[in-house]
């Protein structure tokens, strides 16, 4: 592809995520019923046939940036709000988790924080045993001060409630899309940042707990294959760490997460010290990306799950049905497949599904 001129500034880039999820302020349970109307909670997709007995169909519902996990007979799924709350939808079946509706776990804006604003990538991992909420979220009105905090759950349970833990600190830049990952009982936090100048790249920094850095975080990856620079901005974003048979891979998403081009590439761990680059290599291309035979444009930022029996590991990601979006704000939905892995152990994405296919549900799962 031939190189074409940018303004990558960080002013530009953050520009064109301004508008991103960009909601007013209004009281936490107004708030909550809003999301709840505008992600379409509480009642399928008009235009998804329902599914037969031990299928699924995607999409699961609207939404963007999923997180999802399979935890004591229920699953748990969590998504951008851009709101002060974060809520958490929970069911039995992967099949009727879309019609869940959904609970607030979480309301920032009574938080001994300003940043309150316009949350984004919620994810939650348990660490003893305690579970930890990674979130983005800005002061009210400026997006230029997204940072990435955590928040602590007061039992055991997904659902918290969930109390301020405190700011993950790195450099004092745009960072967002916060993920941990662990490598021999040792924790490292992984995240998206823009810098002074250039491109938005990942950043890592080992943990002295789940909510504190223990060293300055420092460049895990940055854009610098052509793919990874499609739309307005060099792009990575959204991390997420996956594990086979001793083997450890990041995932991530990258080019500007408005074109239907957005895509998930793969680090592969090597040796040596995770927070040095030099640990990681990168491959070329990326593991799965859009499939206009199917009807799927700009498929990325995601996680991974397993299924209720544990012999299977899925995806869950947001897409778009149409090739012509520009802008991050336009609508996505959340969908789900399982993958495979390759005879060396990479996992194998796979090609994205189209919606309203009955897929089977995930080995274990009731129906």
């Amino acid at each position: 592809m031939a190189n074409r001129l940018r303004d990558s500034s960080p002013r530009s880039l953050l520009r064109r995520r301004s508008e991103r999820y960009r909601r007013p302020r209004l009281p936490a349970a107004l708030f909550a019923i809003m999301i709840f109307a505008v992600l379409g909670v509480g009642a399928p997709d008009s235009a998804t046939a329902a599914p037969t007995a031990g299928t699924y169909t995607n999409p699961i519902r609207d939404g963007a940036d999923p997180w999802l996990a399979f935890h004591d007979g229920q699953y748990f799924l969590a998504s951008t709000t851009a709101a002060s709350v974060i809520t958490v939808s929970t069911s039995p079946s992967l099949a009727t988790l879309g019609a869940a509706t959904p609970t607030v776990v979480y309301d920032a804006s009574t938080q001994p924080t300003e940043y309150q604003d316009n949350i984004w990538a919620p994810e939650i991992h348990r660490f003893g045993d305690r579970w930890y909420l990674y979130y983005t979220a800005q002061i009210e009105g400026d997006i230029s001060t997204h940072r990435n905090f955590v928040a602590e759950s007061q039992g055991d349970s997904p659902l918290g409630p969930y109390t301020y833990k405190g700011q993950l600190e790195g450099p004092d830049i745009f960072s967002i899309d916060g993920t941990v990952l662990t490598v021999d009982d040792q924790l490292y936090y992984i995240y998206a940042g823009i810098p002074t100048s250039g491109a938005q790249k990942l950043y890592i920094a080992p943990m002295s707990d789940p909510w504190t850095l223990a060293a300055e975080p420092r460049i895990l990856s940055e854009p610098n294959y052509e793919w990874e620079k499609i739309g307005d901005g060099e792009t990575q974003e959204g991390a997420y760490p996956i594990y086979r048979n001793g083997k450890i891979y990041v995932t991530y998403s990258a080019a500007q997460c408005g074109t239907p081009d957005y895509a998930i590439g793969l680090l592969t761990y090597t040796g040596g010290d995770p927070a040095d680059r030099a640990s990681w290599t990168k491959t070329p291309e990326p593991i799965f990306s859009k499939s206009p035979e199917n009807g799927v444009y700009g498929p990325g930022h995601h996680s991974f799950f397993t299924s209720p029996d544990g012999t299977e590991d899925w995806i869950v990601y947001h897409a778009r049905d149409y090739a012509n979006s520009s802008d991050c704000g336009e609508p996505r939905t959340i969908r789900a497949q399982k993958i495979n892995w390759t005879a060396d152990d990479k996992p194998d994405l796979g090609i994205p599904a189209a919606l309203g296919t009955a897929l089977p549900l995930p080995a274990g799962d009731p129906g």
